[in-house]
């Protein structure tokens, strides 16, 4: 489990690029509108509903969530300084999908009453944008050897450790090395799951018009979708995978150096930090 994927996942990832966490957060609004215009274009009436409910989850994440966050990663940071092993790792892996869940269980039912408001227009536009940019991310994404996939691992995995820690020892680099090896690509599996569960979106979005049995049908589909269509095959790639990135992260946290122990405790206070400033604004 790399560090960036394990923190991030806990603040929705995007929210810290560069800007201050406490700015990404309270501007959640702009940057989910910005991203929700690549799919569809929304009337007055529509950008309204879709503010005010925002605005209001938008609360509800901050009166609720964000203390949980803290606790975590208050948690985290004591368990590096008294070693931190492959069970601790995956069980906040739990904490952050118990997390996820939470969110997903308050904002899909929102998301599917809002979407009933979509003409039946706007839903052939959003079907469409959705193939282009899957589309678009497939060829981006062109099929490598996989020596020179496992390079890229290598170097992704070398990247978000130095985010957290800085340079890495040369030590730690051979082992990231040795243990990337193990990596294998979920990429066919990925993609066909991404493939079904878009489909099944599709489909519920072809009708008419939209009625509660589209509102209920999509809850469950953005609650349980993403376990329910992933293959045997994906989900032991992912648990295989997991437990390389754990191990990875294992080694690298129990040899940090005084450098790297110092850069890592600053980045996690001012996360702590932020999320209080966050719940206390």
């Amino acid at each position: 489990m790399q560090l960036k994927g394990n923190i991030f996942i806990i603040l929705f990832v995007g929210l810290l690029t560069g800007c201050s966490t406490t700015f990404m957060y309270n501007h959640l609004d702009w940057w989910v509108g910005w991203y929700l215009d690549d799919y569809v274009d929304l009337t007055r009436d529509q950008q309204r509903n879709f503010d005010l409910k925002f605005e209001e989850l938008h609360q509800w994440h901050r009166d609720t969530q964000l203390n949980q966050y803290k606790e975590q990663l208050t948690q985290f940071k004591s368990q590096i300084s008294a070693g931190v092993s492959k069970e601790d790792l995956a069980e906040h892996q739990e904490k952050i999908t118990g997390h996820w869940q939470v969110l997903m269980r308050k904002v899909a039912p929102e998301v599917a009453q809002l979407s009933l408001q979509l003409s039946k227009q706007q839903r052939e536009s959003l079907i469409d944008n959705i193939k282009k940019i899957r589309q678009k991310r497939i060829d981006d994404h062109e099929n490598l050897s996989r020596e020179e996939w496992l390079e890229a691992r290598e170097k992704e995995q070398i990247a978000d450790l130095k985010e957290w820690v800085g340079k890495l020892t040369s030590t730690q680099k051979q082992k990231i090395h040795q243990l990337v090896k193990g990596f294998q690509s979920e990429r066919e599996y990925w993609l066909a799951y991404r493939t079904s569960w878009q489909q099944s979106f599709f489909t519920l979005l072809t009708p008419e018009q939209l009625d509660q049995s589209y509102v209920d049908a999509f809850t469950d589909l953005m609650i349980n979708g993403r376990k329910r269509l992933r293959s045997e095959e994906l989900l032991e790639l992912n648990k295989q995978n997991d437990a390389i990135s754990h191990e990875i992260t294992v080694h690298v946290l129990n040899t940090l150096t005084a450098k790297q122990r110092k850069k890592l405790t600053k980045k996690l206070d001012d996360l702590i930090e932020d999320l209080t400033e966050l719940v206390e604004d």
